[in-house]
């Protein structure tokens, strides 16, 4: 995260998406939320997070599989809230410019290839990625 923080450095896209994985394994496996909480998850939701005296914040989410039952509410510690605060304002708009560009590229090129196969194979290495570090983070806590 070091080199997520320092505002004057461009992460490249893979270091984004590292990021994004680490913070996606914190949400599920150690905050136990489902797989849609952290996929519909909005930044509205992330500004309305409110602070607690414990140090900690609050933060709920409306969209989720079990929405009709209930708001997904989880709380982050401090150290967890400055990660996802890096995200929000450093990672994320590294994303949508690289994502944007590559968008523009693609048309340009007007691929007409199928990308199942690669989608999926990104699918399996990230939950794997995701299950290994938050195993490292777990280990190292005890």
């Amino acid at each position: 995260m070091g080199k997520a923080c320092d505002k004057d450095s461009v992460l490249e896209l893979t270091e984004c998406g590292f990021v994004l994985y680490y913070l996606e394994a914190v949400l599920i496996l150690k905050h136990l939320q489902r797989p849609g909480v952290v996929e519909h998850m909005t930044v509205k939701e992330w500004d309305s997070r409110v602070s607690v005296q414990s140090g900690h914040c609050i933060v709920g989410v409306k969209e989720h599989k079990t929405a009709a039952q209930q708001v997904a509410v989880f709380a982050l510690s401090d150290e967890e809230e400055m990660w996802f605060s890096i995200y929000y304002t450093h990672v994320r708009p590294q994303v949508i410019k690289a994502q944007s560009k590559k968008r523009k590229r693609d048309e340009a090129e007007e691929e007409s290839e199928p990308r199942t196969l690669t989608l999926n194979m990104h699918y399996h290495f990230t939950f794997l990625f995701s299950f290994v570090i938050t195993l490292r983070l777990l280990l190292l806590s005890k």
